[in-house]
């Protein structure tokens, strides 16, 4: 830091008047409160900006702000310094062990087949953050990854699923639904046309469903990695929550809510189907009834014409011939 010498020098403290403080506040109340605040905190968090204040002109702080703290906390700082650093090592413990590839739920990658070459180049470009992670997919992507990772022992991985077309999306999907997976990168092909599209959509919507960390596209796909690099070096779940507790979309509540309606009127309760039926049901209750009026009518009319046309030709022998 320095020196009042460097800093007359610089004419800094003769130039720039002292500041105000509009708060009302003054210096010697502040010194106080910063005083008594806990000496971790301290050091990195109050002394260097007294110091930079000091610099620009509030000339009225004290001198010995360092001493103070030290007088103040010499007394329990070491009983404090050891309680902190078990603390921390027990929760750096847990942390680790929350992060494990073991305890967190499965990382999917999936890729179509002319996606499959930007999928090998998104591996090896973050194969150091894919490996904290219990890698699944389908099979040919799979293989792809094994052959990337080689023989690393570090490497966790999950249940090898089938091909695409031969129920790999649909194995991924279930795989979701029984809470084992936590996000997925599916690299698809927007282009070609593809035989198992049913499943690749049912794929798609149930990671909505589930509201798991999921991208469709490289670009996506980067901001992903990103994230999950982020919340592995710092260990922080709640970047990644799907890969630790069983999410879901907002609408599942809603979508739940009309089941329960639907169920209590087919249980035939009069006054629970009054109680819970929406605007929604009313009006489709109403369309239903009224396409089967029109097909009741419809039958009945076509009835009568055919009954008519029997008449007419019973009285007139020559049209039946």
């Amino acid at each position: 830091m320095a020196s009042k010498t460097d800093i007359r020098k610089l004419s800094l403290v003769t130039q720039i008047p002292a500041m105000q403080n509009p708060s009302g506040v003054s210096d010697e109340v502040k010194k106080k409160q910063i005083a008594n605040m806990n000496r971790r905190m301290t050091r990195k968090m109050t002394v260097l900006p007294v110091e930079v204040a000091k610099l620009f002109g509030a000339q009225n702080l004290s001198e010995n702000v360092d001493d103070t703290f030290d007088e103040d906390d010499e007394d329990n700082e070491d009983d404090e310094s050891t309680e902190d650093s078990d603390s921390e090592e027990r929760s750096k413990e847990e942390l680790n062990d929350m992060f494990s590839p073991e305890n967190m739920r499965c990382l999917a990658l999936i890729s179509h087949n002319y996606m499959k070459p930007a999928m090998k180049l998104f591996v090896l470009a973050n194969k150091n953050v894919l490996r904290r992670f219990r890698l699944t997919g389908t099979a040919t992507t799979m293989k792809m990854l094994r052959s990337v990772f080689g023989d690393d022992p570090n490497v966790v991985y999950g249940p090898t699923c089938s091909s695409g077309p031969l129920g790999g999306d649909a194995q991924v999907a279930a795989q979701m639904c029984m809470e084992d997976l936590g996000g997925m990168f599916f690299f698809r092909d927007p282009l070609t046309s593809h035989p198992h599209i049913a499943d690749i959509e049912s794929l798609a919507r149930l990671a909505n469903v589930h509201n798991i960390m999921t991208c469709e596209n490289p670009t996506t796909g980067l901001m992903l990695i990103n994230v999950l690099k982020m919340a592995t070096e710092e260990k922080r779940p709640e970047l990644i929550p799907s890969f630790f507790t069983t999410l879901e979309s907002p609408c599942v509540k809603s979508y739940q809510e009309e089941q329960n309606r639907v169920s209590a009127s087919v249980a035939g309760n009069p006054i629970m189907e009054a109680r819970h039926s929406s605007p929604y049901a009313r009006k489709l209750k109403a369309e239903v009834k009224a396409s089967q009026l029109k097909e009741v009518v419809a039958v009945q009319a076509a009835g009568a014409a055919k009954l008519s046309q029997e008449a007419v030709n019973n009285d007139n022998p020559t049209l039946q011939a």
